[in-house]
């Protein structure tokens, strides 16, 4: 294999045994290890890794003041929302609901006060005449309860004559009697007094009497028939004047229910409202003030919502105002960027963590061993391989330079040896000995044996012809070597696979040699060829030895 290497593009080219499979070792074991150091110097020194790295912490700045950004927001949003509610709890919508509820008895109130008014109102017209036509009944019932009486004369006339008796008594000085009389004038003077004031009286009252007749007439239209006339009406008047009488006190008691109501609703609406408002304006003051209350609820529960979002703990608001304003989608791809980013990183990091292991293989160093001293280790191995690789590179190119000048000998060499195989000394021992071939030739480092009709290598002829070839061979060439003079051969039971025919022509030929002064040592165990040798050397007498060895 060595005689087939060359050197191709500074390369020892061929067979990979021997030699150059050592060599071919160790310049794959050199390229492997500069295949580490340029893996070291491009993901340990540096190199993708340290990009990332970088990359990571611009991503990582950038995140920071996304985060903070967004800390910020939910600051402010939480401020925002604190102060919505503090608004929001300047509105209480239970006292609001309280208030409209007491506007709407108000106004029911008011509403029914108003009904009960006009009814009373429509009662008491009804009922107007009833006070007068009540005073008229009493009167023209007593006027027609009592008698109409004149004043009796006989009273005059016994009042005269109990004072002519008692003037008379006087002067009788009677003065008790006098006395007596005198009462009795005064007794009958007053009751005839009396008579004469009740018929004033009565005309009177039969005056009156007409102008209840007159006010009747006016008041309700016609005429006044009689005591059951105004008995009627007064009958018919009567519900009309109870149930106004009954309204106006139930009026006056609604009338203080809706003015205090007004009053209570006037300080509570002031008060919702922060100033006094027109009662005209209070349903419009209550609707503003429920719908700023909806407003404050929404924007608060916005505010909640974005709170969530969000998701600050408020342990971890920023409350200073960043340089940017907060983007989810910003966010979002800055996050995701980062996680590509790391997810690289991992992967680098997994690739130097395998050359790690790589380096610890080649080195046979332990995996825990600090990068410095591995990569020391390893560079100490390359030196150890380079100069391993350099030595064997000497020796090979050595081994080869020998072997060119030794192919420069050889080519010399061929030349004669081609030259002595078609020489008449090997040719002749050929044919006798094989009895067949006749020539030999080399063609490249084959050795080609011919005979009238083919050509064979010399390795596809049986091991019989292969011996007797090689030995008409070794007979040739000694033969031109000793330019024809005798020689000695020391065969070693170099017949042993001819055939019986051939052993024969063997011996012959071998005797030949004998008869041309050959000394010949033969060396046998098959009994045959000793026997063959036997028979052919009977004829050189003392010239010819059999030595048989025993066991012993």
């Amino acid at each position: 294999s060595f005689q087939k290497y060359e050197i191709k593009n500074g390369e020892i080219l061929g067979s990979n045994l021997g030699d150059r499979k050592k060599y071919v070792e160790l310049k794959d074991q050199l390229k492997s290890i500069d295949e580490l150091f340029d893996a070291i110097d491009k993901d340990y020194s540096g190199g993708l890794r340290k990009a990332l790295k970088d990359e990571i912490e611009a991503v990582q700045k950038q995140l920071d003041e996304q985060v903070q950004a967004k800390q910020y927001l939910a600051y402010q949003t939480s401020q925002e929302q604190a102060r919505l509610r503090d608004d929001r709890r300047r509105i209480p919508t239970d006292k609001i609901q309280e208030v409209r509820s007491e506007l709407n008895l108000l106004r029911q109130k008011t509403v029914e006060y108003r009904n009960k008014r006009d009814a009373q109102r429509e009662h008491e017209n009804s009922s107007q005449h009833y006070e007068w036509l009540k005073s008229a009944h009493q009167i023209y019932q007593d006027m027609l309860g009592r008698d109409v009486t004149v004043a009796k004369p006989y009273l005059m006339i016994i009042g005269l004559v109990l004072i002519c008796l008692a003037g008379s008594l006087v002067i009788l000085k009677l003065t008790v009697l006098a006395v007596a009389a005198l009462v009795g004038v005064l007794v009958s003077g007053w009751l005839y007094v009396r008579q004469q004031w009740r018929s004033v009286t009565r005309v009177h009252e039969i005056q009156e009497m007409e102008n209840v007749r007159k006010e009747f007439r006016i008041k309700l239209g016609r005429d006044l028939t009689g005591l059951p006339a105004i008995l009627e009406l007064l009958q018919n008047l009567e519900e009309d004047y109870n149930h106004a009488r009954l309204l106006k006190k139930q009026l006056t008691e609604e009338l203080n229910f809706i003015k205090g109501a007004e009053r209570k609703l006037d300080e509570q609406i002031t008060v919702l409202a922060g100033e006094k408002k027109d009662p005209k304006t209070w349903d419009e003051v209550l609707r503003l003030l429920e719908n700023h209350a909806k407003k404050l609820d929404i924007q608060i529960h916005d505010k909640e919502k974005l709170l969530a979002r969000l998701s600050v703990d408020d342990s971890d608001y920023h409350t200073e105002r960043p340089l940017l304003e907060y983007s989810k989608q910003r966010l979002e791809a800055l996050e995701q960027k980062r996680r590509k980013l790391l997810a690289d990183l991992e992967a680098e990091t997994r690739k130097l963590e395998s050359l790690k292991q790589r380096i610890c293989d080649a080195t046979r160093e332990d995996i825990v061993t600090p990068w410095e001293v591995l990569i020391g280790k390893l560079r100490q191995k390359r030196e150890q391989v380079t100069e391993e690789y350099k030595q064997k590179t000497a020796e090979i190119l050595g081994k080869m330079a020998v072997r060119d000048v030794i192919g420069q000998l050889r080519k010399t060499e061929d030349s004669k040896i081609v030259a002595a195989l078609n020489s008449p000394e090997v040719e002749m021992p050929l044919l006798q000995m094989t009895g067949r071939y006749k020539s030999l030739n080399l063609d490249g480092d084959r050795l080609m044996v011919s005979d009238p009709f083919n050509t064979f290598s010399l390795s596809e002829l049986s091991s019989g012809a292969h011996e007797q070839v090689l030995l008409a061979l070794r007979i040739g060439f000694s033969t031109r070597l000793m330019n024809r003079d005798p020689a000695f051969l020391i065969l070693d039971d170099a017949f042993q696979y001819s055939d019986w025919e051939r052993r024969k022509r063997l011996v012959d030929t071998v005797a030949a040699l004998a008869e041309g002064g050959w000394q010949i040592i033969y060396f046998t165990m098959d009994d045959n060829i000793g026997e063959l040798f036997d028979e052919a050397g009977k004829q050189f007498g003392e010239a010819y030895k059999f030595v048989e060895l025993n066991s012993e």
